[in-house]
């Protein structure tokens, strides 16, 4: 493109692979242009009037965006991202943001995983609407059914919303010249776990939950040990080592969405018990999780 100076025959449209834009120089999209962007190591580029940029696993030194574009930057590095008078969308997937990030007078949304490892925030005269994907485990593994809580900073809930049977759940908020600074809480109410949230915020937000409670017996409902039962058969379910108070959730087996068969709390001294009516199910080995 540098030796065409004319810029004659230049499609529209543009895929860029292995590209180094050297210093001095960028690539300026605009006017629904698509351009994609592939395994580059040094990009400048100018996102404006409705062009839509997909960049994959490169540096970009240099990301401007302005007016309304659509930005997807994928397992890539951004050394610096100016938002101004921006009103379109930026999407991350496995991406950080390792210098500045400077936004003016825009109002755009923000959505899917980033790492700001060294932003340099400058806001001014703007509306940020982000959306925070949450993942919760339990010991390692997808935890369903968690309530979540958002908490400002003077301790009043502004949202709440329960994991799905992935463990995912996620929520927007929108950042203006007077929050864009302020740090909030998310919070598990039956596990009493904390993550901070913020404009410059890692996200997805990952809240790994470790359990140390046993089952110490299962029992049939005269207090004999059993090791399985039979359709209608009542089951009861003894542990210790809950946080006091918390919500123990007993499901059935390893399915999609998960099956809650009961749902207790546990005592003041972290013992707890589950009773349940075996269901209809196929014969051989199911667990209790």
């Amino acid at each position: 493109i540098h030796k065409n100076e004319d810029v004659i025959g230049v499609d529209w449209n543009l895929t860029l692979v292995d590209t180094n834009i050297i210093n001095g120089w960028s690539l300026s999209c605009s006017d629904y242009s698509e351009v994609s962007i592939f395994d580059s190591t040094n990009i400048i580029i100018d996102c404006m009037y409705r062009s839509v940029i997909s960049i994959y696993d490169s540096y970009v030194r240099y990301l401007y965006s302005y007016d309304y574009s659509l930005v997807s930057v994928y397992n890539s590095t951004v050394y610096e991202l100016e938002c101004y008078w921006f009103t379109g969308q930026l999407f991350f997937d496995e991406t950080k943001v390792d210098g500045w990030w400077d936004i003016y007078n825009s109002q755009f949304y923000v959505e899917g995983g980033v790492n700001f490892t060294k932003a340099n925030l400058w806001f001014w005269d703007s509306n940020v609407t982000r959306n925070y994907g949450v993942n919760v485990t339990m010991n390692d593994a997808p935890a369903p059914d968690i309530t979540l809580t958002l908490y400002d900073e003077t301790e009043n809930p502004i949202w709440s919303g329960i994991t799905n049977a992935s463990g995912l759940s996620s929520f927007n908020m929108t950042l203006n010249d007077d929050n864009h600074n302020k740090v909030y809480s998310l919070r598990t109410d039956d596990y009493l776990k904390e993550r901070c949230v913020s404009l410059i915020s890692k996200t997805p937000v990952l809240i790994p939950i470790y359990s140390n409670f046993i089952i110490t017996s299962i029992e049939d409902i005269s207090g004999n040990p059993i090791s399985g039962g039979v359709k209608g058969d009542t089951i009861v379910v003894k542990g210790s080592g809950v946080t006091p108070g918390a919500v123990v959730n007993l499901y059935w087996d390893y399915v999609n969405p998960a099956y809650l068969i009961n749902t207790t709390e546990a005592n003041p001294d972290g013992f707890f018990e589950v009773r349940f009516n075996v269901p209809e199910a196929y014969n051989g080995d199911h667990y209790l999780w």
